[in-house]
């Protein structure tokens, strides 16, 4: 009896995760942006229902002060603004498809003025 529930339990959980792997769409893509130490994502099909999700990381690094993800939406010139404080994160779900994407990191070395350092822009897709 103990083997035949093993079985069972082995059986439907791997029937769960078939089902799940099924879900999950074939065109996701996820974009990601390493600077300075810092990480900017962008999640164009991040399975909560929004068009899009952006996270970011701010670096660790010495010199580096503060991270930005710096993202435009489909058909819009307008850069939205994610930002966060050394080693801290946060994420959004976006209202509308994300085009590109961009990390900028505030740099401070000693003896310099500050300055904002911003990867290429990276598109979507």
């Amino acid at each position: 009896m103990r083997g035949i529930t093993r079985r069972m339990v082995v059986a439907a959980a791997s029937a769960a995760v078939a089902v799940t792997l099924a879900v999950q769409p074939a065109f996701a893509a996820v974009v990601q942006i390493d600077r300075f130490g810092a990480t900017v994502q962008l999640d164009t099909a991040p399975g909560n229902g929004a068009p899009s999700w952006v996270w970011v990381y701010g670096a660790g690094d010495n010199w580096a002060i503060s991270t930005r993800a710096q993202y435009m939406y489909v058909g819009s010139k307008t850069i939205h603004t994610l930002q966060v404080g050394r080693r801290k994160s946060a994420s959004v779900s976006t209202p509308e498809e994300v085009r590109a994407i961009r990390a900028c990191v505030l740099v401070k070395y000693p003896r310099h003025k500050e300055f904002w350092s911003c990867s290429e822009w990276l598109a979507s897709s």
